[in-house]
């Protein structure tokens, strides 16, 4: 994401409007709150949504809620089909592809800028979402920190 759309979707959210809503926005970054920095940062990232990711996954929306940004997105895999790749779909196999993904995207969000990589750090979080290609939940995990 480009600073420059990012610090101008600032402008548009006055925070002390954000800051009544929950504690935790009343943290700052740079002078902006945490939930403000989250709602500006959903907002940049839709810019550029939907996004094939790579040869199964695409991502396709984004919700900012206090200092959460949540990142919705789908497989081109069933249930039968991902059972088949990853020889199982046990709750078990789910949770070791959950935190595959969650460390790749905990690199890609930590190393995309050190912006994203400040709010990580200042108590901002990104969830991923994903589903199957028809869109029922498949695995949910979110980066909360950055080394």
């Amino acid at each position: 994401m480009k600073f420059i759309i990012f610090i101008s979707l600032l402008a548009l959210f006055p925070s002390k409007v954000i800051a009544n809503e929950n504690p935790i926005c009343k943290k700052k970054l740079k002078g902006y709150s945490i939930c403000q920095l989250a709602k500006a940062n959903s907002e940049a990232m839709a810019a550029y949504l939907p996004n094939r990711i790579d040869d199964t996954t695409t991502l396709y929306a984004t919700l900012a809620k206090d200092n959460i940004v949540t990142v919705l997105g789908y497989t081109t895999y069933t249930k039968d089909s991902l059972k088949e790749e990853l020889g199982g779909n046990s709750p078990e196999d789910l949770m070791a592809l959950s935190n595959i993904m969650k460390e790749i995207a905990s690199k890609n969000v930590c190393n995309s800028s050190p912006l994203t990589k400040d709010f990580i750090n200042a108590g901002g979080v990104i969830a991923y979402r994903l589903g199957y290609m028809d869109k029922s939940p498949l695995v949910t995990y979110q980066v909360d920190k950055c080394n």
